[in-house]
């Protein structure tokens, strides 16, 4: 059982247990680092998870608001990586043995982000000086004490979003002639083309989705093969042309593709009325041509094992996949 302690009113709140930490640092003669104007105190270094750590102990606190207070630190000191960005997340607590219970008291464990550019994550105000100095409380006894760390390796992860932006995009355009759009109720989908080192293919309902029944034709643009991409950011076009006039009807956007939401376009593309209606020139002969145009600006590179596990959930998944939509 523990017990929560309160050792200073503005001090961290501290638990208590008997169980011995992964790391300990006894420090003899304790008063003597301000004597010789030891200001920080860095203690030998330790392993947990495949990384190096280190206790960082201010007898006098870290900052100028801090001197009544000891301020304890944990920061890492070495990584097995070469890389010049590293980052790991980690479950830690500090603790302070008390020598007249025999038990430690210690700070709850916290989750803390260590990084190249934040490598060390603590308290300013661990315990007053006041309540460590004092004999009775027994946290320095004739002069030593004992300062101890857990950390808990939470998991190890690397920077791996890495996005291209395409300096020289260059569009891709396709163009479909679709025929006897009368007999159709449902949705037709377009030979699969490339573009930007995707695959995609067009989606035209001349009868409206399910959000436009029977009221507008509605188009979208599917990437449907992500290669080794994460994300992917397209500026799409898509164009019904006007076989008797210039009087096209067209859209664009530039979406991000993603493999959960691979398709977007427009729900509302165009009404049924007009592309109906045979003096607008959209459908001749119960044929319209379609023109979409794909030009890939960016894309985001998966990991392998990312990958390894989309693919796995892409068998699984049904056929029928979400659209995003342009309002």
């Amino acid at each position: 059982m523990s017990s929560v302690i309160q050792p200073n009113d503005n001090g961290v709140l501290l638990e208590t247990r008997v169980v011995s930490p992964q790391f300990l640092v006894k420090i003899e003669s304790f008063s003597s680092l301000s004597k010789h104007g030891i200001q920080k105190y860095e203690s030998k270094e330790f392993s947990a998870g495949g990384y190096k750590w280190k206790l960082i102990i201010y007898p006098n606190g870290r900052d100028s608001g801090d001197n009544d207070y000891i301020s304890v630190y944990l920061s890492t000191a070495g990584k097995t990586s070469p890389s010049t960005f590293f980052e790991v997340n980690a479950m830690f607590s500090i603790l302070l043995y008390n020598h007249h219970l025999d038990h430690y008291v210690y700070s709850p464990g916290r989750v803390c982000r260590f990084h190249t550019a934040k490598s060390q994550w603590g308290f300013s105000k661990f315990i007053s000086k006041k309540c460590f100095k004092d004999p009775s409380n027994g946290y320095l006894v004739d002069d030593n004490c004992v300062f101890g760390a857990d950390v808990l390796f939470l998991s190890p992860q690397r920077v791996i979003e890495s996005l291209s932006v395409i300096k020289d995009a260059c569009p891709k355009k396709y163009i479909w002639e679709v025929s006897e759009l009368s007999k159709v109720d449902g949705a037709l989908r377009s030979e699969v083309f490339s573009a930007g080192g995707c695959k995609w293919k067009v989606e035209l309902h001349p009868k409206g989705d399910s959000r436009e029944k029977g009221q507008s034709v509605s188009a979208f643009v599917y990437c449907v093969d992500f290669a080794s991409y994460e994300k992917v950011k397209a500026l799409i076009s898509i164009q019904i042309t006007n076989q008797l006039n210039d009087k096209h009807i067209s859209s664009r956007g530039s979406p991000w593709f993603i493999p959960l939401h691979p398709g977007c376009g427009w729900s509302k593309f165009c009404s049924i009325v007009d592309m109906e209606d045979s003096r607008k020139g959209l459908v001749v002969n119960d044929t319209c041509i379609l023109e979409a145009q794909v030009t890939v600006l960016a894309t985001v590179e998966k990991d392998e094992k990312k990958q390894e596990k989309e693919e796995e959930e892409e068998e699984e998944e049904e056929e029928e996949e979400v659209k995003g939509v342009f309002v």
